[in-house]
């Protein structure tokens, strides 16, 4: 994946990512109150010797503590020290337990020993503390040697008496909540870049390319809910369907350099990728860039252009074929006075047959000659063989590909089928393009939609 696919990746699934990096806050933060608040009490003893006559003494002295003060510290969370405390303050717990709770370290190079205590009564953590460090002392004077006077030589002496916490040492919940709020990226992250790699749909232009060669000609925007896509390109011609569906007409027009197309087939993978839809508005933008257009609905098994442009669809393409009607007296002028338009008209029992037929071949060319460019609403290719036969007579097809909707496997199917039957496959257009997406709003951009053609003539001449 490139850096744009990673930001691409991300962008997409913001408010996915964002919700559980708020969600590992809040369970963070609430993990956090029900925690028992620990308090911690601290203390500070010195140990010395107990006389020195001379300096010398003395300095011997002190050697002589500093040497045994790591040892006296450690003697803090022992039996000796510690079951005295718990009999003093009538503790109900063992001295294991209340080892657990005790500490004891010495700065480096000096003779004083840190004593903490840490309970979630802070007045009791206070208590112990003190009965440690008294503790502490009378063990020291019990276990240390003694002079000829059977005195203890060292002693230990209280220089700071035991605090009373006033705030928890944890839990943490400013920490806690920051943990859960990176746990919660961490999973955010995965699970997009997961459901990337996992993903059986097209959900962008990165995966089309992945799948086929095939040069991306246009990505039509998704129209507004409750309204079609054919309607909304004919009421608002400023808006961004209406600028997607300009960008593939003219993408269209640079499909072939020596030699234009005169006939395109509109295909899909599967039903319900919005083939027709398409068909008619680039027929809709061809027409309204000056050409002369034929649309013909080619889709005899579930025909939809009659319904879309509200004509007659009793006569048209069947009509033509089987002999009843001439192809001037069947087509009907509908959107622009440069847009005719065949509809399907009756469908028969062999459609297959009609489509591969010498009469349908004949009727192409002699469209291709009265029109500049005939475009043809066929049935999906991987449905059915109509589309391949059609391709097969026209000078190109045109494979539209449904935004989170056509899987990965079928689009490189219809693509491996159109190409197999020696069909020249000039683009594939992606329909739908959520209105959220940024690529989508390119096409408000003319430098950008310049750059697209670039890219996209650049393709075809590599191929």
């Amino acid at each position: 994946m490139t850096l744009h696919e990673y930001v691409q990746t991300l962008r997409k699934h913001i408010f996915v990512i964002a919700a559980l990096v708020v969600l590992g806050g809040v369970l963070g933060y609430v993990y956090a109150k029900t925690q028992v608040p620990i308090y911690r009490s601290t203390s500070s003893v010195l140990l010395s010797a107990e006389r020195g006559e001379s300096t010398s003494e003395l300095v011997q002295g002190s050697s002589y503590v500093q040497s045994l003060v790591q040892t006296y510290a450690l003697m803090s969370e022992s039996n000796l020290v510690l079951a005295p405390v718990i009999g003093e303050l009538d503790l109900d717990m063992t001295v294991s337990q209340l080892s657990k709770a005790v500490s004891a370290d010495s700065p480096l190079n000096t003779a004083i020993i840190e004593v903490s205590v840490e309970n979630s009564d802070p007045a009791l953590a206070q208590k112990i503390n003190a009965s440690v460090a008294n503790s502490l002392a009378a063990a020291v004077a019990e276990v240390s040697p003694q002079d000829a006077q059977q005195r203890p030589t060292v002693r230990l002496t209280s220089i700071n008496s035991a605090t009373l916490p006033m705030f928890p040492i944890s839990p943490n919940t400013a920490l806690l909540a920051a943990i859960g709020a990176a746990l919660g990226l961490a999973v955010g992250v995965a699970f997009a870049f997961a459901r990337r790699a996992l993903s059986t749909r097209i959900v962008d232009a990165e995966d089309l390319a992945q799948i086929t060669p095939t040069p991306l000609l246009g990505e039509i925007a998704e129209a507004k809910r409750g309204t079609s896509l054919v309607a909304t390109l004919r009421t608002n011609q400023h808006g961004i369907v209406a600028e997607s569906f300009r960008n593939l007409s003219a993408n269209v027009r640079f499909a072939n350099i020596d030699t234009p197309l005169r006939s395109l087939v509109v295909t899909s993978a599967q039903p319900d990728e919005g083939k027709s839809s398409v068909a008619i508005g680039l027929a809709l933008e061809q027409a309204e860039a000056g050409q002369r257009v034929l649309l013909i609905d080619a889709d005899l098994r579930h025909p939809s252009i009659a319904g879309y442009t509200q004509l007659e669809g009793g006569v048209g393409l069947t009509s033509v074929l089987v002999g009843g009607e001439s192809l001037a007296s069947a087509i009907q002028p509908w959107g622009s006075d440069n847009l005719d338009v065949l509809t399907a008209g009756t469908v028969p029992p062999n459609p297959n047959q009609l489509l591969a037929s010498s009469s349908m071949k004949s009727l192409l060319a002699t469209a291709s000659e009265r029109y500049d460019l005939v475009i043809v609403d066929s049935a999906p290719v991987i449905s059915v063989t109509d589309a391949l036969w059609l391709g097969n007579m026209a000078d190109g097809v045109l494979l539209v590909v449904r935004e989170r909707f056509t899987r990965h496997r079928h689009l490189a199917k219809a693509a491996t089928a159109v190409e197999s039957s020696h069909s020249t496959l000039v683009g594939v257009v992606l329909n739908r393009v959520k209105r959220g997406d940024r690529d989508s709003k390119y096409y408000t951009s003319e430098k950008e939609s310049r750059e697209s053609s670039k890219r996209f003539l650049a393709a075809r001449a590599g191929r």
